[in-house]
């Protein structure tokens, strides 16, 4: 109905009620910027790993040394996690 009346606001509210029903949403969550879990790259993961520890404007160098810490901690857990007990 809110296409043929070409209704934006309830095309919108539409849509958005179909994600939610189908998993595709987060009913209560907002956008928040330094989730790290909104980072679409690990360039995105690098800068937001610094940021969290206080670095305001993180150099290119910093990115990608904190990429390659959190690569080799990721190897360390799914190390310890491969172990048998």
């Amino acid at each position: 109905m809110a296409e043929t009346e070409g209704n934006a606001a309830n095309m919108v509210a539409a849509e958005m009620g179909i994600a939610k029903v189908f998993g595709l949403a987060k009913a209560s969550d907002n956008y928040n910027p330094i989730d790290p879990s909104n980072a679409q790259s690990m360039h995105e993961i690098g800068r937001l790993l610094l940021e969290s520890v206080g670095t305001k404007s993180p150099s290119q160098t910093q990115i990608n040394l904190a990429v390659e810490a959190n690569n080799a901690f990721v190897a360390r857990l799914e190390a310890i996690a491969s172990t048998v007990e």
